[in-house]
């Protein structure tokens, strides 16, 4: 169905496909039953991304292959690096993101997009990036500048450096 109903429009407009893999999370609140482990869950989703990959190259031409960003491997990578930090990512009913968790899939989507990281002064002030944005819900606490900086590394080696 994916590629049936995405194929046609992807090849009439020429367009790359950037297919979002997306964050696990873990909450008390929500019925996680089956999922064993925030690291189970993310690979779940991963082999979902897998699927979406392999159905839309098989209607596109090579050039037009699927990209993926790994944002869900971004969060797993804090979550195994700096597990205090991954609760950063989360506002409080630890399923949504935070400003913390939106600074890194924006620098994971740049780098993606780009293939390069955005200026390194984004992570000085992110305050300011988000100055003009939507309405902000739960904690409102941005990031410091060395956790803007360590979440700009870990962009770099997820989208960058695979």
């Amino acid at each position: 169905a994916l590629a049936n109903a995405y194929g046609p429009l992807l090849n009439n407009t020429g367009a790359i496909p950037v297919i979002v893999d997306t964050h696990s999370f873990w909450s008390e609140e929500t019925n996680m039953t089956g999922l064993e482990s925030v690291e189970y869950f993310q690979a779940l989703i991963y082999d979902g991304v897998e699927e979406y990959v392999e159905a839309l190259a098989s209607v596109l031409p090579e050039w037009q292959s699927p990209v993926v960003a790994p944002i869900g491997i971004a969060y797993l990578t804090v979550y195994e690096e700096r597990p205090r930090l991954w609760k950063k990512l989360f506002i409080d009913d630890n399923m949504h993101s935070s400003v913390h968790g939106s600074y890194l899939f924006a620098c994971v989507l740049y780098a993606t997009l780009y293939g390069h990281l955005p200026d390194k002064t984004t992570a000085t002030k992110v305050e300011f990036l988000f100055a003009d944005s939507r309405k902000l819900v739960g904690r409102l606490e941005y990031p410091t500048e060395s956790e803007a900086y360590y979440y700009r590394n870990v962009a770099r080696r997820v989208a960058l450096r695979g």
